[in-house]
């Protein structure tokens, strides 16, 4: 399993979350189905939080599907701001911004049962 992390209010894979997947693929047996979970931080509305978790999570499967992996393999998920990793005190200042930054997330993971 991986995840990989996306910049404040965008929904567009950064390098590093390119190098991260290709390292992720690397491993994954062929024929393997995934779950894609986008998730976001608590700044903004929850209904737009919600529509740019899936947003992230549909930028994750693409990139996928780009590596050969078949979409009907990929089950996206979007969580928004429901899940946090971290909490973090105080409004959209830029250390705010970087105490969060690991809500603002895709988890991918193999699915390892049947059903």
């Amino acid at each position: 399993d991986t995840l990989t992390h996306f910049e404040f209010n965008k929904a567009e894979l950064t390098d590093a979350g390119r190098a991260a997947l290709d390292a992720w693929l690397g491993h994954l047996p062929a024929g393997l189905r995934v779950r894609v979970t986008g998730h976001a931080d608590r700044f903004g509305p929850e209904r737009y939080n919600m529509a740019l978790s899936r947003r992230r999570a549909e930028s994750v499967m693409r990139y996928l599907s780009g590596k050969g992996m078949k979409a009907e393999d990929v089950m996206v998920f979007a969580k928004g701001e429901s899940q946090p990793l971290v909490t973090c005190q105080g409004g959209p200042t830029p250390e705010t911004k970087a105490c969060l930054a690991p809500n603002r997330r895709v988890e991918i993971a193999a699915e390892t049962g049947r059903g």
